[in-house]
């Protein structure tokens, strides 16, 4: 074993074959299914067991401002999992209303540390928020309003994981607009509303890298602003 690797053009594929399995059995990871993020956890996680000497990862730069100022219909630059997203009058809506959270995804994959904010408006109850580092359904930062009970929270996709309620309560009304924020610094990550800090979270085991998103879970959702940039 050994050697010099890089992860985004070599790939999975390119290991020897009792190192795939380390990846595979280690971290369940098929050539399949792995991805850009997950690669660089990966290597992380096993570089020293793989004894590979690792190229540098430059950091990206992020930049990204979108207003939707288009024309009515599909936004241009997200790409939905599930529900009925489409631009209205300038603003980015998900209109359906039902038992399952439906994302949209904006940006790039290799997407590390950031900050991202946006202005986000329930229309009706349930819960609304913005995600980060976003690969999957299945892999990503929620930071979401909880309409009904007053609060926020902070999860890990799956849907279900729980990572931390904010302390205290929140006055919060459907039809009112909100200004998330996500600050992501390696495994630190802190979350506000309206500028004010709700949550300041370390995760042991953080989600590398992935994209910006909007979410919510039996509500419709509408966004207006979205921003997210390199600190």
């Amino acid at each position: 074993m050994g050697g010099l690797y890089n992860p985004i053009s070599d790939g999975l594929e390119s290991l020897p074959a009792e190192e795939k399995v380390i990846c595979e059995e280690y971290l369940g990871f098929s050539n399949a299914s792995i991805t850009q993020p997950q690669m660089w956890y990966l290597l992380r996680a096993f570089g020293k067991q793989l004894g590979h000497e690792i190229l540098a990862h430059e950091p990206v730069v992020v930049d990204f401002l979108n207003e939707f100022q288009e024309a009515d219909g599909p936004a241009s630059l997200w790409l939905p999992t599930g529900g009925n997203w489409e631009i209205q009058s300038n603003i980015y809506k998900q209109t359906w209303q039902h038992d399952l959270p439906y994302f949209s995804a904006a940006g790039e994959f290799d997407w590390q540390d950031y900050i991202y904010e946006a202005d986000v408006r329930a229309d009706s109850g349930g819960y609304v928020g913005i995600c980060a580092r976003f690969s999957s359904i299945e892999q990503a930062y929620l930071f979401y309003l909880r309409i009904g009970s007053g609060n926020c929270r902070l999860a890990k996709a799956p849907f279900n994981t729980l990572v931390e309620t904010a302390g205290g309560s929140l006055s919060l009304s459907q039809g009112t607009w909100y200004r998330l924020k996500m600050e992501l610094d390696g495994k630190k990550i802190k979350c506000y509303v309206d500028g004010q800090l709700q949550i300041s979270h370390t995760d042991p085991s953080e989600i590398v890298a992935g994209k910006i998103g909007l979410w919510c879970y039996w509500t419709a959702i509408s966004c207006k602003y979205a921003k997210a940039w390199s600190d």
